[in-house]
């Protein structure tokens, strides 16, 4: 992908905040950037449980929470809120652009195999999370990275679809 390519898609406005873009805004504070598979996915919905949590801490120490989906703006609102989240910014990018442009890709069978992935399916059933209707590519993975003055900072590497990130470790807050 050409450097220009992912200037125009940085420069593109979050969805829920027009006047601010994910480009000039990573100037402005460090922007935690979570990838999500799919809305129905359980184990992005235990991970959106485990993130409001933390979000107000993550917020304190200069982090903005960027929430990546491939969903319709108007319908992420209502998913978010349920959660109890707030103060985020999201990017609806049913194309997947932004994954590709940060390399958030799809998983390997062998990933969507992994034997944790069983184990943590029945832990995040046991929490009240469960699968409902798929609206997007179901072979993509989770992202998380930190992206500060225009550049990746720290990435993770998710080694199946059911890890689940410590949000405040990953931030060097805990």
């Amino acid at each position: 992908m050409s450097l220009d390519w992912q200037h125009k898609l940085l420069s593109q406005s979050f969805t829920n905040v027009p006047d601010k873009n994910l480009w000039t805004f990573s100037f402005e504070k460090k922007c935690l950037m979570i990838f999500l598979r799919h809305f129905g996915c359980l184990f992005c919905k235990r991970m959106l449980t485990d993130l409001a949590l933390v979000q107000e801490q993550l917020q304190k120490q200069g982090f903005q929470v960027v929430l990546i989906h491939q969903s319709a703006s108007v319908v992420s609102q209502e998913f978010f809120n349920s959660f109890g989240l707030k103060n985020y910014f999201e990017i609806s990018d049913p194309y997947r652009e932004c994954y590709a442009v940060f390399k958030v890709n799809g998983g390997s069978l062998k990933q969507f195999l992994h034997p944790q992935l069983f184990f943590k399916i029945w832990e995040s059933a046991q929490l009240g999370h469960k699968n409902s209707e798929i609206d997007g590519a179901i072979w993509q993975m989770p992202g998380l990275l930190i992206l500060y003055e225009g550049k990746i900072v720290k990435k993770h590497q998710f080694r199946h679809a059911g890890e689940m990130p410590n949000f405040l470790t990953f931030s060097g807050l805990n």
